[in-house]
């Protein structure tokens, strides 16, 4: 039996670069190439189950998707109307997001003006609004 102790690096490349040792006094040294990712998608085992795409896993998505909103509204303290300034200039869509990140349908809104919109809820509480 022979004992071998490997030390290897990963460079971005993929090339792994091993040093080892068989006998004492013989080194010998090998590049190895490693596929350490799967490029193609189809080739990913189990991709069709459910939540095997967090957004978090899809590089970029959040930054992006957070761009496509024009403005972000902070309602900091729990009430059930919110009057919200966003000066866009139209009567843009908006999506209502509560405090615990869940989606919430208001009671009823208004477009007071090309620049400001009152959302009413039916109780009281903190969240964003997102205007597109």
């Amino acid at each position: 039996m022979v004992d071998v102790n490997v030390d290897f690096t990963l460079s971005e490349d993929n090339l792994v670069e091993a040093n080892f040792t068989v006998q004492p006094d013989i080194e010998y040294k090998a590049d190895i190439m490693v596929e350490t990712a799967i490029k193609d998608h189809n080739k990913l085992n189990n991709r069709d189950l459910p939540d095997q795409h967090p957004i978090e896993a899809i590089t970029d998505l959040k930054d992006i998707l957070e761009r496509l909103w024009t403005f972000t509204f902070e309602q900091e303290i729990a009430t059930d109307t919110w009057t919200i300034n966003h000066n866009l200039g139209r009567h843009p869509s908006f999506v209502v997001v509560d405090s615990a990140g869940s989606v919430q349908m208001p009671d009823e809104f208004t477009y007071n003006s090309d620049n400001q919109v009152t959302i009413k809820f039916i109780s009281a509480f903190a969240g964003k609004v997102y205007f597109n």
